[in-house]
């Protein structure tokens, strides 16, 4: 189990460091001059939240792995694996293309592939429970990306232009 782990939360950072890259974005101008949510926490926070929410998702994937065989391990798997790429690749919507209209479909799927996996992880394991931190996680995320949309229509592309 131990080792399952390992392996499942360093495929997890490496996604999240190839897809998401160095968040620099929040650093930037664009992003720090925005009128952002009164939800939004300190910066430290996603440094702490993110991690945990890596390590918990990937125990659930290790717990799962271990309890389950054949095709359910399988499919149980691709789908969590999806979901982590899907939220990997927030990072580079939001920030390297500026884009946090489509950035939101991107974490709104995220989040439905969150919730399938706890559910198909809790089918036949208590695997699915090591998937909560990380739902709610992006259910505060949808939020924050919601209403910066909302209080900065400036920051969204000219249609056309």
């Amino acid at each position: 189990m131990k080792q399952k782990f390992f392996l499942l939360f360093l495929t997890r950072l490496i996604l999240a460091r190839v897809a998401g890259g160095k968040a620099a974005v929040f650093r930037e101008s664009w992003y720090r001059e925005a009128r952002l949510s009164p939800l939004t926490p300190p910066g430290w926070v996603f440094a702490v939240v993110w991690p945990l929410n890596y390590a918990t998702s990937s125990l659930a994937a290790a717990t799962f792995g271990e309890k389950t065989v054949g095709p359910e391990r399988e499919q149980g798997l691709l789908l969590w694996l999806t979901q982590a790429a899907i939220t990997s690749v927030w990072t580079r919507i939001f920030g390297d293309l500026k884009r946090p209209d489509w950035a939101l479909s991107c974490l709104l799927l995220s989040w439905m592939l969150g919730i399938a996996t706890a559910k198909k992880f809790g089918k036949t394991s208590p695997a699915g429970f090591w998937m909560v931190p990380l739902c709610l996680w992006l259910s505060l995320a949808i939020e924050l990306n919601a209403e910066f949309l909302v209080r900065n229509p400036d920051r969204l592309p000219v249609a056309g232009g």
